[in-house]
């Protein structure tokens, strides 16, 4: 019986000369190319949800012995020491892999390892120089380790020629500023890690075993620099002891099983408050200026000029347009007798409800409301022209502008837009609000830091009351406007451009001056209720060794990164960055701590196991391999199933080609 066509090629004239067959034998190969792409589907690499700090010899987890968290808190600059050991328990030479999440803005400035009795101290370099490093102690038989940033808050480090039934310290410094928001500051320790992803079907490659939760030991030194209202950990049981009134020691032994969060309030007064802490380097002084907005004064709101800007766009169809359209119908029912307001919408066209901001009487109130219950969503997505009308003109004398643009971020063209917003926002101030379960946060958070304004996140429609609610209040007490500081001598200060003080948010500046005997005072100063406001705040020493340059240059690190995405050579991006990082110590895009114990242990003959099966380390291989972590070596799995697969098609489709009657 005849097999039926597989494929027909028309002639030009509509005959049929090619007339291959597919028979039974073809059957056969294809559900075994089938098979091959399921294989490929299932290989794909996996994270085990195992413990922050878990290291990873050879296939296993490490036996942990202990985890120490050393915090040094002065004002807003946290200094952290993480000290974690591990045990080698098996009879022969290991690589590990070890990752950790931090805050997203930390900065990692030292790194130390103690294998046995041997100290080896970490150094700085340019990432692929760390690399070839730690590839040379690998042949060499040298026990090293490597430290790299990667998916913004998560450090990764690879440890290799670990000797059997030996231990391993690994301790890294890092310093953050501590989040203030609220009224409450909250310093995180993460002490777990989420997968980042994963594979949950049937028969995919399990995951290595997940041990027990290890045991963690966290102390704080609290110095915060104004009194305490109250101390707390939310999460933890914790012996908490007072010095001064402005000081507390906090200490929590627990298992690693959830994250560690302590939150602290100052005693708020009815002025702005200052404080300025500082830092001698090796060639300049480092300064770090917080500002505190005061107690909240709900019968002083400042008049404000309120643009409104909802994304209309396809994407944002259903739940988001839902979600979109409560937000903006919550901000114009804040809209006080004072204030002005516009609404904005866009797809392909904008459209508005006025042609320029109007004064909130409850007649224009009224139309704005029923024109935003009437929005649906629709079309294309073109954010520039929005932008543009946004930023037009300019607030009335006394009036703060504010725009608030509600969108899933479904754009392209992102650095065009971050330049058109450096260039257009004048003293206006944009605050991103993203819509729906996956929104663009990339591009929020960064418009947001562009427009010297916040971002927020709604994910569910459940979420809008309390978190518009929350932005709402802060828009409505902008604390003060037009900020300055009068720093004594040349220096470099980050942000550039100064956002306003909004309530429950303070504004910290990290400055470098370049002289040192001029870092004793600073003025501070700014508009408080239409009256002018300043205030001389003198210096005090920071704790900590060197975390306020360290804070400065992280800032530094990030403005360069920033010029970059405003379309900033490359080249000269990298090489700023370097110069800055190399100095102060930082792990950053383009530089990685390695350490290397320069005494050769690991002979030629002795096999070196890694990885999360065992596989062995090939020779030569690199050492951005070894940071990628790979649960088997995935690509290699991908490429080669996906090859076999595409040879066997290809070979059947020239092998009917042939059978030409």
């Amino acid at each position: 019986m005849p097999s039926r066509p597989f494929l027909r090629l028309p002639t030009p004239t509509g005959g049929s000369r090619f007339r291959p067959r597919f028979g039974h034998r073809d059957v056969i190969l294809l559900v075994i190319a089938l098979f091959f792409a399921v294989g490929l589907v299932r290989a794909q690499p996996t994270e085990p949800a195992d413990g922050a700090g878990m290291l990873v010899l050879g296939g296993a987890p490490a036996a942990m012995l202990d985890t120490r968290v050393d915090a040094s808190i002065a004002g807003m600059v946290a200094t952290v020491s993480v000290r974690q050991r591990f045990r080698n328990d098996d009879d022969g030479w290991l690589e590990g892999h070890y990752r950790f999440p931090l805050p997203p803005d930390a900065a990692v400035n030292d790194l130390v390892m103690v294998v046995g009795d041997r100290r080896i101290e970490g150094e700085i370099q340019e990432k692929q120089a760390a690399e070839a490093t730690f590839a040379a102690a690998r042949e060499a038989g040298r026990t090293a380790s490597l430290v790299g940033q990667s998916d913004g808050n998560l450090f990764r480090t690879a440890v290799t020629n670990v000797p059997p039934g030996e231990t391993v310290e690994v301790a890294l410094t890092y310093v953050q500023e501590v989040p203030y928001g609220d009224a409450q500051f909250r310093f995180r320790f993460p002490t777990t890690v989420t997968p980042r992803f994963g594979d949950a079907r049937a028969g995919a490659e399990p995951a290595p075993p997940t041990l027990a939760p290890p045991r963690v030991t966290i102390t704080v030194d609290l110095a915060a620099g104004f009194e305490l209202a109250h101390v707390a950990t939310p999460h933890h049981d914790a012996r908490i002891s007072a010095g001064d009134p402005r000081q507390r020691r906090v200490e929590v032994e627990a298992a690693a099983d959830r994250d560690f969060e302590l939150i602290w309030e100052p005693r708020l007064g009815a002025e702005p408050r200052a404080a300025l802490l500082t830092e001698r380097g090796d060639d300049a002084h480092y300064g770090l200026l917080m500002l505190l907005p005061p107690e909240p004064d709900f019968a002083s709101a400042t008049p404000r000029e309120l643009v409104l800007v909802i994304d209309r766009s396809g994407s944002m169809g259903g739940a988001p347009m839902r979600q979109a359209r409560e937000s903006l119908l919550m901000a114009v029912g804040s809209l006080g007798a004072g204030d002005r307001f516009n609404v904005i919408a866009f797809d392909d066209a904008v459209d508005a409800v006025f042609p320029e901001p109007v004064d909130a009487t409850a007649g224009n109130v009224g139309e704005a409301l029923a024109w935003i219950d009437a929005l649906r969503a629709d079309g294309g997505t073109n954010m520039a022209p929005a932008l543009a009308f946004a930023t037009s003109g300019a607030a009335p004398p006394g009036m703060v502008r504010q725009i608030v643009f509600v969108t899933d971020g479904a754009v392209a063209g992102e650095r065009r837009l971050f330049a058109q917003i450096a260039r257009d926002l004048g003293t206006a101030r944009l605050f991103t609000v993203g819509i729906g379960a996956a929104p663009n946060a990339w591009f929020m958070r960064k418009a947001a830091e562009f427009g010297r304004g916040s971002y927020t996140f709604i994910g569910s429609e459940d979420q809008v009351a309390e978190r518009m609610d929350r932005l709402l209040r802060r828009l409505e007490h902008p604390v003060m406007t037009d900020l300055c500081v009068d720093w004594p001598g040349a220096g470099e200060h980050y942000p550039a451009e100064l956002p306003d003080l909004y309530l429950g948010e303070p504004l910290v500046v990290a400055v470098r001056l370049d002289d040192p005997s001029s870092a004793k005072t600073v003025g501070a100063c700014g508009k408080r209720a239409g009256a002018w406001w300043e205030e001389t705040v003198a210096a005090r020493d920071a704790h900590g060794g060197e975390a306020v340059a360290a804070l400065w240059a992280r800032r530094k690190v990030a403005g360069l990164m920033d010029d970059l995405t405003l379309g900033a050579d490359p080249a000269m991006v990298r090489d700023a960055v370097l110069d800055v990082a190399l100095a102060h110590r930082l792990v950053t895009e383009y530089t990685s701590f390695v350490a290397v114990d320069r005494t050769p242990e690991r002979t030629r003959d002795a096999a070196l196991a890694r990885g999360r099966f065992g596989n062995a380390v090939p020779q030569g291989a690199s050492a951005a391999a070894a940071l990628a972590m790979p649960a088997t070596d995935a690509g290699t799995v991908m490429r080669v199933t996906l090859g076999l697969m595409m040879l066997l098609l290809g070979w059947i489709l020239v092998r009917r080609l042939r059978d030409v009657q």
